[in-house]
């Protein structure tokens, strides 16, 4: 037989437990990092949920972060190595093409998953508080892992195409590390929004599609008439791709002047990105 706790022993004993008030934050305020340093177990689960889920399901599973970037360079090579003709100088297009398709796969997958993250996960977002912003981090530390594997293909075209490898490559988790800062800025402000309209959701695709083609991917910079190149690099994928090429292939180029440009503009996207979402976030619930 169960012993009945009198309502005025419920009701002290309840007084002793700590109580935790949430408001909603008012004002535009940067997201407070440490909060979200706190639920670290959360965002680990998360994150491994996100990886699971991706490729639920697949018969190729993890081979597809090969497949797409190996596929598009394969296009790329073809249309504008073998039709066109662009002049990479002495390293051959195909690697060349490689190497921004690899760093540009992570932006497109780490946007377009970002930008849908919130909701997708509207029923975690309504019964559960946590720091919102773990959400679309989560989505772009899980993009990580494909990177990772695209990065070890790379590697090994550098090594079989008898370039070598240099320490420049230790650079390679600083420019990581910048572009993810970059997405994260980017796909956060884009979550936010798209809670409120979902037209993100189909304008995502078709500005990511504009974004590829106004970043040097398929092309150098340095086909770029040189009164055009500030505005190019004020897109801020333009320096972080070209740093990659640099570091990677060695690539020479006149891009270090404008270099200052790109960073500058890549802040303003992560701290304009992350005060739109702390901004909207106090509406998530209600609305999504």
């Amino acid at each position: 037989m169960s012993d009945q706790i009198p309502p005025a022993h419920r009701a002290s004993r309840n007084s002793d437990l700590p109580v935790t008030i949430i408001r909603p934050s008012a004002g535009w305020k940067f997201p407070d990092l440490k909060e979200l340093l706190a639920h670290h177990e959360l965002m680990s689960f998360l994150v491994q949920r996100n990886i699971k889920v991706r490729y639920r399901q697949t018969v190729l599973g993890w081979a597809w972060a090969i497949i797409q970037p190996l596929a598009t360079m394969a296009i790329m090579t073809f249309v504008f190595g073998r039709i066109i003709g662009i002049a990479t100088y002495q390293t051959p297009y195909w690697l060349f093409a490689l190497t921004g398709v690899v760093l540009w796969m992570f932006i497109n997958q780490s946007v377009s998953a970002t930008a849908t993250s919130l909701i997708n996960n509207s029923q975690l977002i309504e019964k559960v508080y946590l720091p919102r912003l773990a959400i679309p981090t989560a989505t772009i530390v899980a993009s990580l892992v494909d990177l990772a594997i695209s990065m070890v293909m790379l590697l090994l075209a550098i090594l079989i195409s008898g370039l070598g490898l240099s320490p420049r490559m230790l650079l390679m988790p600083l420019i990581v590390l910048t572009t993810a800062l970059m997405c994260t800025g980017l796909g956060s402000a884009l979550a936010a929004i798209s809670v409120r309209y979902r037209d993100v959701v189909y304008l995502v695709p078709f500005g990511l599609q504009l974004w590829f083609f106004a970043t040097p991917i398929a092309y150098p910079l340095s086909l770029v008439p040189e009164n055009w190149r500030p505005l190019m690099a004020a897109n801020p994928a333009t320096g972080l791709c070209e740093i990659f090429r640099w570091a990677m292939l060695g690539t020479n180029s006149d891009f270090w002047q404008y270099v200052p440009i790109s960073m500058m503009s890549l802040a303003v996207v992560l701290f304009c990105g992350l005060l739109v979402f702390r901004r909207m976030e106090r509406s998530f619930a209600d609305v999504i």
